[in-house]
């Protein structure tokens, strides 16, 4: 498969996303808490190795924040399509979102 084919895919998955047309629970739990955690634990594990091999501390920091825009984009993602889709799910997804990505952006 083409690099653009894939590009196109990832972009037009993203804004489903946004515009809430994902299901709440795939996005919440296969997208953000999945995908989302491994994400972070691999950066931050990535992280703590550039710390501990004397690399720049600028490097090992960016390397720990580099998820954070994902975490803020998954989180509101979620709001909005809670908000859009009402379910069991949709009443404590968002709240559960933000704590999500507050407690793995400090992990």
């Amino acid at each position: 498969m083409s690099s653009a084919l894939q590009w196109w895919r990832w972009r037009a998955y993203l804004r489903s996303a946004w515009s809430g047309e994902v299901p709440l629970a795939r996005l919440f739990f296969i997208d953000m808490l999945i995908w989302g955690t491994i994400v972070n634990l691999t950066t931050s594990a990535t992280a703590l190795v550039l710390f501990a091999s004397d690399a720049p501390a600028w490097l090992a920091v960016g390397v720990w924040v580099l998820p954070w825009p994902m975490n803020a984009f998954m989180c509101f993602c979620v709001w909005r399509t809670a908000a859009r889709r009402r379910s069991g799910l949709s009443e404590f997804a968002g709240p559960l979102a933000t704590l999500w990505a507050i407690g793995i952006s400090l992990v």
